[in-house]
């Protein structure tokens, strides 16, 4: 059966070498941004949320929260299994949750090698696993309790099979792409933008498979998702938990505006500028290295070709994902940058492609005499390109928040068992070191944008034990500059300041309540 992609060619031993050694250097990046991550990120906090709602009553969770439950069932799993040794503590929880993005970190890594391989050759593979492992935002979503890692790792695997599939039809290839789509489904919602992308290259005509042969493999395919997707759904009794269709109609025809604050690390943007934020978020993903190569290698018509069913899958599932986000912008008016990590993934293979060929073009220009140094213009080429991912991949992430932790560890300590804490809801991440959060009785919350005079009858009236506050995490909702100036240099009587942590700008502040 005739075969769309490049024909293969003995690998050589230095290359056979190269992807564990590529393994071992992105473990050590995503090692040291996992214990210089300066805060866990709000999303991290409902990942521990959620799964400690699992450990009580798994299908009732299941049931009250929009998110997607694969990553906080293996984050109850890992921290079961560390239990033993690092306890029931917010830090375990958390060390927890980075050892599992970190090992999607790494499947990431070696997703894109066997994706360039296929696309390209074993060379291009070897500088896209390079790149990969020192893909900005791949360190800094490895080194989060996040999700993201895991679910791409999947969605590029499921990538590859969709390619074998329609390279070298079998069943198998199929089934396994469908599940493979339906587990990643399971860790965000972003899968069925590839679900489509699949679907679509496989049922376009195509002269080497039948209508029947096409019809039959689709069928393979979408059962094989069904039957991993759907347990879930029958658990929860809703087809979606998130984003369904029935509930984005309902906003989409309702008056009220788009928005809301349950979802976090999301900021509002309006329909027609969310294309735009996807390109820059793109090109802030690989720090401008890689998106630029990528571009170059576009636009030269002497760059190499990938295998076309790559190109097809790669290209339909950037414009359906993209097509997910601007459809998630027009209905519920939020973006983030973490949506850029999808495109940003794909389009590594053809950054490394480019930088090959570009370094190809230029050491066939050199003169006879001196073609003995194309290595060393082909290695002087890969470190300018690196030097600078090298350096974005290692910076601490989560620095403006880096004294969140200790002051989290110190109100743990200084709060007894029965003590209440006043706070807004933006400061979770720091009572998450508290060992206070969802669903937690003692913490009370008050208003993000409420100023001293709205707090005092919220004190009295609610006569917590502890107030917190911290400086930039109202987001603009109140002016922080008269607020912060007012608690420290005038406190209402009620308040007796505690505690403080953190530079000026970022200051976190403790205060005991008086209660009589």
């Amino acid at each position: 059966m005739p075969s769309d992609s490049p024909p293969e060619a003995p690998r050589p031993r230095s290359l056979r070498r190269a992807l564990p050694l590529i393994l071992v250097a992105a473990f050590l990046i995503r090692a040291h941004a996992c214990l210089h991550l300066g805060c866990i990120d709000r999303n991290g906090v409902q990942f521990v949320n959620f799964a400690r709602q699992l450990a009580l009553d798994p299908a009732d969770a299941m049931r009250r929260t929009t998110r997607q439950p694969a990553f906080s069932i293996l984050l109850l799993g890992a921290q079961r299994l560390l239990r033993p040794v690092l306890g029931d503590t917010p830090e375990a929880w958390q060390l927890a949750g980075q050892f599992l993005a970190l090992l999607g970190g790494l499947a990431v890594v070696a997703a894109v090698y066997l994706l360039a391989r296929r696309l390209f050759d074993d060379t291009t593979a070897t500088i896209a696993a390079v790149f990969a492992a020192l893909w900005p935002q791949g360190v800094e979503l490895s080194s989060g309790v996040l999700s993201d890692m895991p679910h791409l790792a999947l969605y590029l695997l499921a990538l590859i099979l969709a390619f074998d599939a329609l390279t070298r039809p079998h069943p198998a290839h199929l089934a396994a792409c469908g599940a493979l789509c339906g587990l990643a489904y399971l860790f965000k919602q972003e899968a069925l933008g590839l679900l489509a992308a699949i679907s679509i290259c496989w049922l376009w005509p195509d002269p080497v498979r039948s209508r029947r042969a096409r019809a039959l493999g689709f069928a393979v395919f979408l059962a094989a998702f069904v039957v991993v997707a759907s347990p879930h759904s029958l658990m929860t009794g809703h087809l979606m938990p998130n984003k369904n269709p029935l509930d984005a109609a309902r906003r989409l025809f309702s008056a009220a505006p788009p928005g809301d604050t349950a979802h976090v690390l999301a900021y509002f943007v309006s329909p027609w500028m969310a294309p735009g934020k996807l390109v820059e978020d793109w090109l802030r993903s690989g720090r401008y290295v890689i998106p630029t190569l990528f571009l170059v290698g576009l636009f030269m018509k002497s760059a190499p070709r990938a295998a076309p069913a790559g190109r097809r899958l790669a290209l339909a599932a950037v414009l359906l994902h993209a097509a997910l986000v601007e459809a998630r912008v027009i209905v519920y008016g939020e973006s983030s940058v973490r949506y850029a990590a999808i495109p940003a993934a794909l389009c590594i293979p053809w950054a490394a492609s480019a930088l090959l060929h570009v370094l190809g073009a230029l050491s066939a220009r050199l003169p006879a005499e001196r073609r003995d140094r194309a290595a060393a213009l082909h290695v002087i080429g890969l470190l300018v390109c690196l030097a600078p991912l090298f350096a974005y991949s290692t910076r601490p992430q989560e620095e403006a928040k880096a004294h969140y932790p200790a002051a989290g560890r110190w109100l743990r300590e200084n709060l007894a068992p029965d003590a209440t804490v006043m706070a807004h809801e933006n400061l979770e991440q720091l009572l998450f070191y508290a060992n206070l959060i969802d669903p937690e009785p003692r913490w009370i919350r008050c208003p993000r944008n409420a100023d001293l005079d709205a707090l005092r009858p919220l004190l009295v009236q609610q006569r917590p034990d502890w107030f917190a506050d911290a400086r930039g995490s109202h987001h603009d909702e109140l002016d922080e500059a008269a607020h912060f100036r007012r608690l420290a240099e005038r406190p209402p009587p009620e308040l007796t300041p505690a505690q403080a942590f953190g530079p000026a700008n970022r200051r976190v502040l403790f205060f005991r309540v008086r209660q009589d």
